[in-house]
């Protein structure tokens, strides 16, 4: 069932779903399952996970193991909280649980502890909290949500590309009027030495010359759009080209 899955598989998918790494995932687990765990017990006195929320399953599938286990908030807090400085080996990590069938207290693998994602949603919000998405969506509207994400970047990037080379052309254009067209008109020829002047610091004999911002500069004043930020510009503008702008000078 698209709604029933490994805590191992929960946490990465989790963290796949926001973007974010395993410890940055763990830490977010681990305050909600914290907050509940403070209202569980102060509004109902018990220290032990809900059976139709997480239980031990087998190997194969998230059918309940034939023991009977329970598990408990604390034990499984204590495991997310071990995941904040290292990522988890699966089928090393153990979490502690009561087996009521051997009277005793047994560590299972976490690769054997399940969740039901839809039955923590409702406890959740029956606490009148708001369940995270992720808990909402089965497996896919999980694809299909990250699929949209997918697509809205690659428009973006799309569009930032497009502004890039737009914009360079334009500015190959506007550097190349500079040059060549003659004004007596005492602002265009203000402008047109602002254009060269700025052209001209992209060959500068400097090492380590700062291309992207010498880039902005220039298109600043040649009155050209381009990306406001250098940060989009080394994204996809190639490193090499300080090198270029070094050995052309």
């Amino acid at each position: 069932m698209n709604n029933e899955m490994r805590l191992f598989d929960f946490i990465y998918g989790y963290a796949r779903y926001y973007e974010l790494d395993v410890p940055e995932a763990a830490h977010a687990l681990h305050k909600l399952i914290d907050d509940l765990f403070q209202q569980h017990c102060v509004l109902q006195g018990k220290i032990a996970l809900p059976s139709d929320m997480f239980w031990v399953g087998r190997a194969d599938s998230s059918r309940r193991s034939i023991r009977t286990y329970k598990l408990f908030f604390r034990d499984l807090i204590n495991y997310l909280d071990s995941l904040f400085d290292s990522v988890p080996n699966e089928g090393y990590d153990l979490i502690h649980s009561y087996c009521e069938d051997d009277k005793g207290g047994k560590d299972i693998p976490v690769s054997l502890i399940y969740l039901s994602k839809k039955a923590l949603a409702e406890w959740i919000e029956g606490f009148g909290g708001t369940a995270p998405v992720y808990l909402l969506l089965g497996e896919s509207g999980v694809a299909a949500d990250h699929g949209r994400q997918v697509e809205e970047l690659q428009v973006k990037e799309l569009n930032s590309i497009s502004l890039i080379i737009s914009g360079l052309v334009n500015l190959i254009k506007e550097v190349d009027k500079a040059h060549v067209e003659l004004s007596d008109d005492v602002d265009a020829v203000k402008r047109a030495d602002a254009i060269k002047r700025r052209a001209a610091a992209l060959r500068s004999p400097r090492k380590n010359v700062d291309v992207f911002s010498a880039v902005l500069a220039l298109a600043d004043a040649a009155e050209v759009e381009m990306p406001k930020s250098q940060k989009t510009l080394k994204k996809y503008m190639s490193a090499r080209l300080t090198d270029g702008a070094e050995g052309a000078a």
